[in-house]
Order: structure tokens, then C-alpha cells, then sequence
């Protein structure tokens, strides 16, 4: 369950990557002199951008797939509250804490959703395993 927020801060931290590595090739230093005004002509330098964007187009790719699992897991968990818990956290990429504010409910009773949750999921994930065996 906990897939899908380890490559959510993985894609975060590539796309500040892709920033920082775009705001750098962007950034022509001009030297002046009486007769020549130079700047970078390296017609490549994009290349490794387009390569570190294609990267992490696929990490992307995979995070859909990973919240596109969790959200059918997550859809057949039967208690509603708990359910939106569960989705708050680990597809919403919500703390616990904002959770607990957006639900109105204690952090206490969070937990305890939480718990009664990942339970259930595994339940669900152990009979579904069973059926595919």
C-alpha cells in the first residue's frame, strides 16, 4: 500500500531534478567583448533533459498503475468511513492528521480506522490470492 508514496517522493524529487536541470541549460552566460558576444551552441545539451523526462514519464506511468491497484483494493473495502480514510492517505497523499481535520474525527479515531483498514485490506488481499491459486 505504501508503494504508491515512496514513488510519489521519488517522482517529486525527479521533477526537481528536471527543474533545476532545465534552469541550468537554460541559462546562457554571455561573454562580451568588443567584438564577440559567445554563448552556449552545444545543439545536444537537450538531449540528457529529454532522456531524464522520458524517465520519469515511466516512473509516472508506474504510479498510475499502482494507484489504479490500491483504488480497486481500496473500492471493496466495505466500511465507508474507513474506506475514505484509506484513500485519503495512501492516494490522496493526505497525512493522517489532515485526514483526522478532514473527517472531523480525533487522531485516536484515525488510527483506529486505519488499523480496522489495513485488516481488511489484507484480508481481501489473502482471499484474493487464494481464488488466483
Amino acid at each position: 500500500m505504501n508503494r504508491a508514496r515512496r514513488i510519489d517522493r521519488e517522482i517529486s524529487q525527479l521533477l526537481e531534478l528536471q527543474q533545476h536541470t532545465r534552469d541550468r541549460l537554460t541559462n546562457i552566460t554571455q561573454t562580451l567583448t568588443a567584438d564577440i558576444v559567445s554563448g552556449s551552441h552545444d545543439p545536444h545539451k537537450f538531449d540528457k533533459l529529454a532522456e531524464l523526462e522520458s524517465d520519469i514519464n515511466t516512473k509516472i506511468d508506474e504510479l498510475v498503475e499502482v494507484k489504479r491497484e490500491i483504488f480497486l483494493t481500496l473500492m471493496r473495502v466495505q466500511t465507508r468511513n474507513v474506506r475514505l480514510a484509506m484513500i485519503g492517505y495512501y492516494l490522496d497523499m493526505k497525512t493522517w492528521e489532515q485526514i483526522a481535520v478532514d473527517m472531523n474525527y480525533s487522531y485516536e479515531n484515525i488510527m483506529k480506522l486505519r488499523r480496522r483498514g489495513l485488516i481488511e485490506v489484507e484480508l481481501l488481499i489473502n482471499s484474493q490470492t487464494e481464488k488466483s491459486t
